[in-house]
Order: C-alpha cells, then structure tokens, then sequence
C-alpha cells in the first residue's frame, strides 16, 4: 500500500557495474525481513541481463542516497525495485550506446580501373 502523502511516493538508488560483470545497488530504504534486497536484486539482475547472485544489495547510506523516506514493508520495497529498475535501465542504455560505438565498417574500390576484354584494353591497375 502506498503512503497517502503523495511526498513519500519516491525513492532513489544508485547501480554500479563492474568489470567482472557483477553489479552493486544502494537504495534508500531497509531490509528488516521483508524481502526489499531480493526485489530489489532480482529486478537489477533481470533489467542487466545477469545472474541474480551477481548484484549485491548494500546497507542503505545517506551519503550516496540522501533522504532516504521511511521503510514500510510493501511500499518501501516496490519503491525502491522500481528506481533501482531505472537506474538498471539507464546503466543498461548507456553500456550499449558505448559498445555500439566500438565497431565500424570500411570499403574501398580501387579508382579508375577498367577492362575491355573483347579489345584486350584497359587499365587493370591503378
């Protein structure tokens, strides 16, 4: 259930990937039980692409996430799954745009050459 204050209806969190291909989510709130860092893993994981066992879920810190709203069972955890899904997302977007970016492709046609084999002329080199 939903905060009735429309204010409170918000969350942030913060996706790092590494080398290694695995990945660190901060997000405000608190696991206290509920299950908030396995939704919220398991959302991050399914948005990259990876192994669930992959993403490490971090203690909440205000110096990376400032603040943070109450932890409220349901709420906190759909909140918080959801900004760490858009985080994902925008982490995702970004790391295909750059390999996208790698790759390119080349042709070339050697200029001026010609041959007229019923007349045996021609430029066969450049």
């Amino acid at each position: 259930m939903p905060f009735i204050a429309t204010l409170f209806n918000q969350a942030g969190a913060l996706v790092h990937v590494y080398l290694d291909g695995s990945c660190q989510v901060d997000h405000g709130s608190t696991e206290m039980g509920q299950g908030l860092d396995t939704r919220v893993c398991q959302t991050v994981a399914d948005e990259l692409g990876i192994a669930f066992e992959q993403v490490l879920a971090t203690t909440s810190d205000t110096s990376k996430l400032p603040n943070a709203l109450a932890t409220a069972a349901s709420a906190s955890t759909d909140l918080n799954a959801r900004a760490a899904q858009y985080a994902a997302r925008n982490v995702r977007d970004s790391l295909a745009q750059f390999v996208a970016g790698l790759w390119s492709d080349g042709f070339y046609r050697t200029p001026k050459i010609h041959d007229d084999k019923t007349t045996l002329t021609g430029r066969p080199f450049y």
